[in-house]
């Protein structure tokens, strides 16, 4: 990093000699620990970097870029912080204004929850926000969460020079977005996600505003590309052409664009990894995909998620490594169907990670068809704990996915994701069955047990989410402040070794964070509450 002008040797207030005749190089590598990583993310490393820039100029040079270089404005508020009003934002437009070097720090902006009906004030602040895009030179990442989309918007982030990720979640789109005229995509979009719903005015069809869409990320420069919309995956596969050389592919699939979809396939050999979740009617089973690949296509697939029936069609004769075979039923609940385990076996590569339901868990003879698996994920249909069966395998790594919800009551089960100790009783039930694992999850993606010795079985949680983890604790804090105790109904906190109280400073730690830190699992919600009022 170049300090330019700040490069000066630092002096002692006193003036008794230099701080420290470190050269500048070693004081990046220092600051650079305050970057997130897996041990902490950024919102736990800002009160330090925020001091960091108060030592002295040439630190507040170095801390600078990593404080502002993630921002995320909401319009309804975070839960867990007070309430953010328009003079925040306004004091925030006056720190970069008049060419602040500020802007030239910022990579990532998030906004969410800009609801389209509600104050006109509200409603300016979010679209001065999307003005402000054009004034930050650096710009990478632009999140959209819950708002509406105007067709200027669309135009200001078409204009981002330097814009690579680009994600819309659950937004809504003015009328006059269909008629909006694009010069081209953006320019150098490398990644774009879309999740939820995408929802347009009444009496309008989807096509024209999804036209939009895929003419905003049609570059040759897309590589990652998520889409959870039927109808947005529809139009891009008959309407981005061959421009764009996709790596990863996510998206929904309907029976009726298989054609299509196959043809896209057929056109696109930069595809490393596929994923595919595809609805079944309601009334019956989806008969065998009706699309055929060419042996030639998709030379370079290495990951394939999808139904059991896209597997003879698939992982033939490609290098595929990485196999989940996994389908939501129209109940938005995991398809249980025997899969066959012959086409993936018929891969040109060894298979080294699998990911099944626990039903073909039970029915699949792992040593005997994938010896060379080192990953392992088994997602639950209705369980909460995994029947181990009595077997030896090589695995490395084992990841369990619970049945923690379902839309049925008599499926309602415990939430242990935060619940350590429980956790740790599990751990015993997979002692026989995997004695050469080193990392394990138990339920979900909050903590990760890993192994501290290749010989004695002794296991040590790390929280591997720490951003997720510590909104889900501080808005269960939130919740008992408030008396809103149903909330707290089905998930127990009991934490180990201080895993999960090491997520706060001391700073941080409220009286409810306290209270439910420190109930270990033995406190009914209503007790909890009794506690934090009387302390």
């Amino acid at each position: 990093m170049t300090i330019g002008p700040l490069q000066a040797p630092m002096h002692s207030p006193s003036g008794e000699g230099l701080i420290a005749r470190i050269p500048h190089d070693i004081w990046c590598e220092i600051i650079d620990t305050l970057r997130p990583s897996e041990d902490q993310c950024l919102q736990e490393l800002k009160w330090d970097i925020a001091n960091l820039t108060l030592v002295s100029r040439f630190f507040c040079a170095l801390a600078r870029p990593i404080l502002f270089s993630d921002l995320t404005f909401s319009g309804r508020g975070d839960p867990t912080k007070c309430p953010r009003h328009r003079e925040t934002n306004c004091e925030w437009w006056d720190l970069i204004k008049e060419e602040s070097p500020i802007r030239s720090y910022i990579k990532s902006y998030t906004l969410a929850d800009w609801p389209s009906r509600g104050p006109i004030a509200l409603s300016q602040v979010f679209e001065t926000h999307l003005r402000t895009l054009a004034s930050l030179p650096h710009l990478q990442s632009l999140r959209l969460n819950a708002v509406a989309i105007d067709a200027w918007m669309l135009q200001v982030i078409q204009q981002l020079p330097n814009l690579e990720t680009f994600a819309l979640e659950d937004v809504k789109f003015y009328p006059n977005v269909k008629d909006v005229v694009l010069p081209g995509p953006i320019a150098r979009l490398r990644r774009y996600e879309h999740y939820g719903t995408i929802s347009r005015p009444l009496d309008h069809t989807a096509d024209p505003y999804f036209a939009v869409i895929v003419k905003l990320m049609s570059t040759p420069t897309l590589r990652v590309l998520k889409l959870c919309d039927w109808d947005l995956t529809h139009s891009f596969i008959t309407h981005s052409g061959n421009s764009c050389p996709v790596e990863d592919l996510d998206l929904m699939i309907r029976s009726s664009s298989l054609d299509q979809f196959s043809q896209y396939l057929c056109r696109t050999p930069s595809i490393q990894a596929l994923r595919i979740s595809t609805f079944i009617p309601p009334t019956q089973f989806m008969d065998a995909p009706a699309f055929n690949l060419d042996l030639s296509a998709l030379p370079h697939l290495r990951e394939v998620q999808c139904p059991g029936e896209f597997l003879p069609i698939l992982i033939p004769g490609r290098p595929v490594r990485a196999v989940t075979v996994i389908q939501l039923n129209p109940f938005k609940k995991l398809d249980g169907r025997p899969i066959n385990v012959t086409p993936i076996k018929r891969s040109s590569a060894a298979v080294e990670e699998l990911g099944i339901t626990d039903r073909a868990y039970q029915e699949l003879d792992i040593n005997e068809h994938f010896p060379d698996l080192r990953t392992l994920t088994i997602y639950a249909i209705e369980k909460t704990r995994l029947d181990v069966k009595k077997e030896r395998l090589a695995v490395r790594n084992v990841r369990f996915y619970p049945a923690t919800a379902s839309r049925f009551a008599r499926f309602n089960v415990q939430n242990y994701s935060l619940d350590l100790k429980m956790q740790r009783e599990l751990l015993n039930d997979f002692k026989e069955t995997f004695p050469r694992t080193l990392r394990i999850q138990l339920a979900g993606g909050y903590v990760e047990w890993r192994r501290t010795s290749d010989e004695a079985w002794v296991w040590r949680p790390f929280v591997i989410s720490r951003d997720l983890a510590r909104r889900r604790l501080m808005v269960m804090a939130w919740h008992l402040e408030g008396g809103k105790l149903h909330d707290l109904v089905g998930t127990k906190v009991v934490d180990e070794d201080g895993c999960l109280a090491g997520l706060f400073r001391p700073s941080e730690m409220t009286p409810s964070l306290s209270v439910i830190l420190n109930s270990y699992g033995r406190e009914s919600p209503e007790e909890m509450y009794s506690r934090l009022e009387t302390a």
